[in-house]
């Protein structure tokens, strides 16, 4: 079931489990639309055999700076997220399930610049899939790194960019790996995500003061080098004030150069093709807001 109908690579893989003799239904529902929901359930009870288990993957993204995000922005990660966990929690609740999979992110785990809501969302599935062990029902919420191959990472180069900061790529086939070992771990939350942590502490200021990350990072890196502001942002904007025109075209370029650099882990500005649009570059949304705080902070902004 998905809000979509199959695309044309997933109605492949459907005809071939066919194939095997498996029988595949396909319906078209938004997770978040509990009445949507409950008429699968129903379907399910009248023409389906015993419920087995839930597999919940569903997601969409909203990124963005928290301070200058509307409501109806935050909102959008929490409905397929939020709305919809709830809703099949609802649902499942006096069915003897075998298994209740929750695709959950590291984001709600170690955080994420600029998805301050999906963050949220999947730190929600954990929670929640701790909350059905409690009542001793069935759970398991994954915390997901980024997939190379399949899903919204891939679809939106966020795995190229997570891959700058530490989080390692997930492949289908080490993925698949993972989800099993995951449903057989026992626990409620699982993060399932390969880590370079002297990369990851590079980028992570609170590495020694967060009690999780002193737990099983294990060692400490050096930050990595990274192009520095040109001077302290006060002086900065002191120096262009004063400056000539051609000047003043000549410090802009030099600070915007440097902290391109350092969003696109570049080494060094003079790399930098100026006329080259710095999506073809790599840049994302998320490396869009690093780099808009960084060229505010440079320039003397909040």
């Amino acid at each position: 079931a998905g809000r979509s109908a199959p695309s044309e690579d997933a109605a492949r893989a459907i005809e071939a489990l066919r194939d095997t003799g498996a029988t595949v239904e396909v319906r078209q529902a938004d997770v978040a639309d509990a009445r949507a929901v409950a008429a699968i359930f129903e379907e399910i009870d009248r023409d389906m055999p015993q419920l087995a288990g839930v597999i919940h993957s569903a997601g969409r993204l909203s990124d963005g700076s928290l301070m200058q995000m509307s409501r109806e922005a935050f909102a959008v990660p929490l409905g397929p997220k939020v709305d919809g966990s709830w809703t099949l929690h609802r649902e499942t609740l006096d069915r003897p399930l075998d298994f209740f999979v929750l695709f959950s992110s590291v984001a709600g785990t170690l955080g994420s610049t600029g998805q301050a809501n999906h963050s949220a969302a999947n730190a929600y599935m954990d929670a929640l899939a701790a909350h059905r062990r409690a009542l001793g029902l069935p759970a398991t919420s994954i915390a997901w790194g980024a997939w190379s191959e399949t899903g919204i990472a891939a679809e939106t180069t966020v795995d190229r960019s997570a891959e700058k900061k530490g989080i390692l790529p997930i492949t289908d086939a080490a993925g698949l790996q993972l989800l099993k070992a995951a449903m057989e771990s026992g626990v409620p939350t699982v993060m399932a995500c390969p880590v370079d942590w002297t990369a990851f502490a590079g980028h992570r200021a609170d590495l020694e003061t967060t009690p999780f990350f002193a737990r099983v990072a294990q060692r400490k890196a050096a930050p990595r080098p990274t192009a520095p502001l040109r001077e302290a942002p006060s002086s900065l904007a002191a120096d262009l004030e004063v400056a000539s025109p051609a000047d003043r075209a000549r410090l802009l370029l030099d600070f915007i150069s440097a902290q391109v650099a350092a969003t696109l882990d570049i080494g060094s500005p003079d790399d930098i093709d100026i006329d080259r649009p710095l999506r073809e570059m790599g840049l994302d949304s998320l490396m869009a807001v690093d780099l808009r705080n960084k060229l505010s902070a440079g320039l003397g902004g909040e």
